[in-house]
């Protein structure tokens, strides 16, 4: 997973394997400075999902 800002710099990278099924990644707050729009990005072994969201301060 890559968390990435609206400039396309990688602010966050996990690079984990999960079991087949529905999943929950937990990132703490602290762990990003940044606020406002980010993006997401979930790849597994057939596609890529990308999706945005946002953090307030």
């Amino acid at each position: 997973m890559k968390i990435y800002d609206t400039n396309g710099r990688v602010l966050k990278y996990i690079n984990a394997f999960y079991a087949k099924g529905r999943n929950t990644i937990t990132i703490d707050n602290g762990s990003i400075n940044a606020s406002g729009v980010m993006f997401y990005e979930i790849t597994s072994n057939r596609r890529t999902v990308t999706k945005k969201m946002v953090k307030l301060k």
